[in-house]
């Protein structure tokens, strides 16, 4: 698989800060997904309306996929 196929995990924009994580998102998706843990510690998901189930679960597998063959990474890392 080439490089331009991998989905990078993190944008390079951090925060510890879920709301301001959010806030730094605004204007740069088509389609919104987003997993947490809510205040209760319940995972939780939302999604904007118009993102179909095919296309949530194809992003989830290729999360999953992304994790399982390269771990979790930063812009940083792009050398390797």
């Amino acid at each position: 698989m080439s490089d331009d196929k991998i989905i990078k995990l993190h944008s390079g924009k951090v925060s510890k800060d879920p709301d301001h994580m959010l806030e730094m998102a605004k204007g740069d998706f088509k389609e919104l997904c987003i997993l947490g843990v809510n205040s209760e510690g319940r995972i939780e998901a939302r999604a904007t309306k118009d993102m179909t189930i095919s296309t949530l679960l194809f992003l989830l597998e290729n999360i999953k996929f992304t994790l399982i063959a390269h771990g979790y990474f930063d812009e940083d890392d792009d050398d390797e």
